[in-house]
């Protein structure tokens, strides 16, 4: 034994035989517990899998009818289309406005629901109330019979063939689940007998129409928008429990995902064989397309998450205060009484449909819209068309501004990064300000009655690139333009799908072995 292999720079045999034994001892416990590490992290993969993997192979399939069929609704263009001339035979008595209480009133509505014209009031303290003009009535609910004749305008406005062979009253249904339809219900339900399968949902409170589907809609649906958004009316119709639900699900496809792609970097390595993966038959292709696809599988769940904005990670609100510093004062009740005595003397197309009354810095104007969707602003004193002139947008820079320096502002005649619509034409121009601050905060204001439609600080700018830039690969112009976006969306979709359905069958299989 005093050969020297024991040795180690002078130190005894005996020395060195025990710290080469301690030193093994601490080495195979890091080899035991990475194997144990790599064990579970195996097994994790493989259960929660079986579970969430099918969730988010539902995820996936559903994303293909997403692509060309969207959620059912009723357009504003439709709801223009949808209505008749304003009327104003027998109009207008205004002399029950006074007795309604209103203090401020922010905005207000005239259009016909039915034979008669009403006005719709927003106003502050919720005070919505809706005045028939022909009889000065105030309607708490909108009668039958009116419903009933809202509902055949539309149709005939609308040009949905055949007759109307249903009638039914709903409180809730699939396609009128989330709160926004709240204040509206119940709802009137018509159907019509036309190839399309037309429903179009009435308003009982504001005799608005308020949704529109189809039968090729309604099914497509459900295999579309119904599963990917977890929304079937039972989870839907509770905001809390199914946000939790949706938030709970994508974190576990997260968890899930990011360690599908550890393991199959860790797995692929050169073997003696030669082979990279370890895998034959659907196991190799789940291991190949979660290498190539495991990215965009991780970003589409993230993303997801990030749809539900949760814990209120990002301020997506703002914008109130400079409202308020465009409106200026509310309107008040003799001030809309005087404008709508005066209202039918006012040189307007024949083809007009609705008028919204508004504010802006305290003086009363209102937009005229025809059938067609196009509107004009008018004076509301002079009654007199009054586009926005200079003087005004500069009046509004700084309105918005405030005391804040500005790096740019002006007429957008085409969208930008943050001011477009997916797979929609945006209104334009719209005017846009950008601050010189350290947000650059963008704001952005309706070219023709020049209130601010939207706000973009920098939460709200990353939230944008999180969701829409990511899930809806909303990334450019060019990527947005068709059929570029038809094509990418179709080619990583489809590899995504090949990761979770086959990660998703062999966990089943395995589970019934």
């Amino acid at each position: 034994m005093g050969n020297g292999k024991w040795e180690v720079g002078g130190t005894s045999p005996k020395v060195s035989g025990l710290r080469g034994i301690a030193g093994a001892g601490i080495l195979s416990g890091l080899v035991t517990g990475n194997l144990f590490m790599r064990r579970f992290l195996f097994l994790v993969h493989r259960y929660l899998g079986i579970g969430i993997g099918l969730i988010m192979a539902i995820w996936c399939l559903s994303g293909f009818v997403m692509m060309y069929m969207p959620y059912p609704s009723v357009s504003q263009q439709q709801l223009l289309r949808g209505n008749v001339p304003l009327d104003w035979q027998g109009c207008c008595d205004t002399s029950a406005f006074r007795s309604l209480g209103l203090v401020d009133i922010n905005r207000f509505t005239v259009e016909m629901v039915g034979a008669s014209p009403v006005v719709r009031f927003r106003a502050s303290g919720r005070q919505n109330p809706i005045v028939d003009l022909s009889t000065s009535a105030r309607l708490d609910t909108i009668p039958v019979a009116r419903i009933e004749a809202v509902a055949r305008v539309f149709k005939a406005q609308s040009n949905i063939d055949g007759e109307i062979v249903g009638q039914r009253e709903v409180t809730r249904d699939q396609w009128t689940v989330t709160r926004y339809y709240d204040y509206h219900r119940p709802l009137h339900v018509f159907s019509a007998d036309d190839p399309e399968g037309t429903e179009w949902y009435v308003s009982s409170a504001t005799g608005e129409i308020v949704q529109l589907t189809t039968a090729r809609q309604r099914f497509w649906n459900w295999l579309g928008s119904v599963p990917h958004w977890l929304y079937p009316t039972v989870l839907r119709q509770n905001d809390a429990l199914w946000a939790q639900v949706v938030i709970g699900l994508s974190l576990a496809g997260v968890f899930l995902t990011a360690i599908g792609i550890y393991i199959g970097i860790s797995q692929f390595k050169t073997l003696r064989s030669g082979r990279r993966s370890p895998y034959r038959g659907l196991a190799l292709w789940h291991h190949y397309t979660g290498l190539v696809f495991g990215v965009f599988i991780l970003t589409w769940v993230t993303s997801g998450l990030f749809s539900m904005n949760p814990w209120n990670l990002f301020d997506l609100g703002g914008g109130d205060a400079e409202r308020k510093r465009i409106q200026g004062l509310p309107l008040y009740s003799g001030e809309v009484e005087n404008f709508i005595d005066r209202l039918p003397q006012a040189d307007l197309s024949a083809e007009t449909v609705r008028i919204e009354g508004y504010a802006l810095f305290g003086k009363l104007y209102f937009l005229a819209y025809m059938a067609d969707g196009s509107y004009r602003r008018f004076d509301g004193r002079s009654l007199q068309p009054r586009p926005i002139n200079k003087g005004e947008w500069q009046r509004l820079n700084s309105a918005v501004t405030g005391d804040r320096s500005i790096a740019s502002s002006g007429l957008l005649q085409q969208e930008d990064a943050y001011y477009y619509r997916h797979k929609a034409a945006s209104e334009l121009p719209v005017y846009r300000i950008i601050l010189d601050n350290d947000d650059r905060t963008r704001f952005y204001l309706n070219a023709t009655s020049g209130e601010l439609m939207a706000r973009y600080g920098r939460e709200r700018r990353i939230y944008r690139w999180l969701f829409s830039g990511l899930h809806q690969l909303d990334l450019t112009r060019s990527i947005r333009s068709r059929p570029l976006w038809d094509i990418l969306t179709w080619v990583l979709l489809l590899g995504v799908t090949l990761g979770t359905v086959t990660g998703t069958y062999m966990g089943f299989r395995r589970l019934t072995r």
